[in-house]
């Protein structure tokens, strides 16, 4: 594993010490971690909803895709036993 310097307001360290501290995480280290992590989590997801978006854009649904995907969920709405 690589080892990261980094300089943090003194505030956000304390933050990070307090969940420490709570026994949130065992160390300040995997605070950075498990942040870090979630960060490249969301921009990954981020990329994948502007992809998705492109798709749309590029190729739209026409109103009969739309009208059988509507269908297909009454269908399944009123098959269910409730």
């Amino acid at each position: 594993m690589t080892e990261v310097a980094l300089r943090l307001p003194e505030e956000m360290v304390a933050a990070v010490d307090r969940l420490v501290a709570d026994g949130i995480f065992t160390s300040r280290s995997e605070v950075v971690q498990v942040a870090v992590v979630d960060l490249l989590r969301s921009h990954e997801e981020d990329v994948a909803d502007q992809q998705i978006v492109f798709g749309y854009l590029r190729l739209p649904q026409e109103d009969s895709e739309i009208s059988a995907a509507a269908a297909a969920t009454l269908a399944l709405v009123e098959a269910e036993p409730w």
